[in-house]
């Protein structure tokens, strides 16, 4: 059956949510349903080229935690985990770029502490994040400063010092 307009540009929305959230059950079942019944269109033959990397990954990255669990030493999947943690990275450097409130970047360094948490601290896309939060840091830490506004820059300047840290560590 053809499917329309709306309902193609439905099914890329929750396929790009899907990779996005890391959902990787609806993830696979997006791929099953795309490879069905839209493997003709140019549009979505693309996504599911993009799925299946995903896919890939996460299973590269499920073999690599498993053998963490069973205590065998083994390689972090760098190319896996950049693949799958793009669109995040992504996200997080867009947001830093177009919103430098102080609410906004701490949001971004709160959602960098948890993407540290499952990545090598030596993880390429990491360092740069932390580079970039700190530079913008320091900035607002200039910011706060000239409005007098000590204790807040303060708090910013100690988390502009722990990236720092964490990346020439």
């Amino acid at each position: 059956p053809e499917l329309s307009a709306v309902e193609i540009k439905q099914y890329k929305f929750h396929f790009n949510k899907a990779i996005n959230g890391h959902n990787v059950s609806k993830l696979n079942n997006l791929i099953a349903v795309g490879s069905e019944l839209l493997a003709d269109n140019k549009e979505i033959q693309d996504l599911l080229v993009h799925g299946d990397s995903i896919r890939s990954s996460v299973a590269t990255l499920s073999a690599y935690h498993e053998q963490q669990k069973e205590g065998a030493p083994a390689p972090f999947p760098y190319h896996a985990a950049t693949t799958f943690y793009k669109g995040s990275f992504e996200d997080l450097n867009s947001r830093l770029r177009n919103n430098r409130s102080l609410a906004e970047v701490d949001a971004v360094f709160a959602e960098l502490e948890g993407l540290r948490a499952d990545l090598p601290a030596d993880f390429p896309e990491i360092l740069k994040l932390q580079k970039e939060l700190a530079s913008v840091y320091l900035s607002q830490a200039e910011i706060l400063l000239k409005q007098h506004k000590v204790r807040t820059a303060e708090r910013v300047m100690q988390r502009a010092n722990k990236l720092l840290l964490l990346t020439s560590a």
